[in-house]
């Protein structure tokens, strides 16, 4: 699968036998779906879409679950490192040229964007969303 692949909704709503409260699962991937680490957001500011990681494709990539129609749509096409553990590759002179040289080899790769910072990625999510609108396709 490729960045801009659409998947249907997966979610469910049951109660917990305990307690009879409502309990909804967003995804029933029969792979791995995880939140980001625990001190990045993982809702958009918007409060529209869940940002997470699947292992769905056989590699771990970024997704997005519309939290309104369930639609979730993959993000990133990683390959073949996990996506959430580039920062902590082991450093060839330092960080800064760890990380300088990860970009380097993204970019080669033919990566349509290379986030260096959590703070980047909800523009970088805006432009494929905006992308993906017009019609294009990685």
């Amino acid at each position: 699968m490729t960045a801009g692949a659409v998947f249907p909704p997966e979610c469910r709503t049951d109660r917990d036998l305990q307690t009879g409260c409502a309990v909804t699962q967003l995804t029933n991937s029969p792979e791995e779906d995880y939140h980001p680490y625990f001190y990045n957001p993982a809702v958009t500011r918007d409060g529209r879409y869940l940002i997470f990681f699947s292992e769905r494709t056989g590699l771990s990539n970024l997704f997005r679950l519309d939290l309104l129609s369930g639609e979730i749509v993959q993000l990133t096409d990683v390959r073949p490192a996990r996506a959430e553990y580039w920062p902590f590759t082991t450093a060839v002179r330092g960080a800064g040229a760890c990380l300088a040289a990860i970009r380097k080899r993204m970019t080669q790769a033919g990566a349509h964007f290379v986030v260096d910072v959590q703070a980047e990625c909800e523009a970088v999510i805006d432009e494929i969303d905006r992308r993906l609108a017009s019609g294009e396709r990685p």
